[in-house]
């Protein structure tokens, strides 16, 4: 894996992995989010945020300046987390998006 690059797992007690989240440099100074993602029985107890925190400290710790990710509309309850800490929509951000991608996600962005 690549310097800056890394991936987070929440696990149960009993050591099976409940959620996830990672992050990979999408440019020099700039992560972008990857995957965040909450299994349904394990949600409601605010794993998701806590993923997203501490993806926010580790980005900080390996220097970016700024992290990007995208989601899908429907996604709204993970848009509020992300709102919550930050994040401000934007226009895509990746000029690989395709039209289908640009109609049916959203894309967001925090200065770190």
């Amino acid at each position: 894996m690549q310097p800056g690059n890394f991936v987070l797992l929440a696990k149960m007690v009993n050591g099976a992995a409940v959620g996830c989240v990672s992050l990979k440099r999408f440019e020099e100074n700039i992560g972008e989010v990857r995957r965040m993602y909450v299994k349904p029985e394990a949600r409601g107890y605010g794993l998701g945020r806590l993923l997203m925190q501490e993806l926010i400290i580790r980005a900080q710790a390996f220097k970016y300046g700024k992290i990007y990710l995208d989601s899908l509309k429907k996604f709204t309850h993970a848009h509020r987390i992300y709102e919550a800490l930050g994040f401000s929509y934007i226009p895509a951000y990746d000029p690989a998006a395709t039209q289908e991608m640009r109609e049916n996600m959203i894309f967001m962005e925090k200065d770190l």
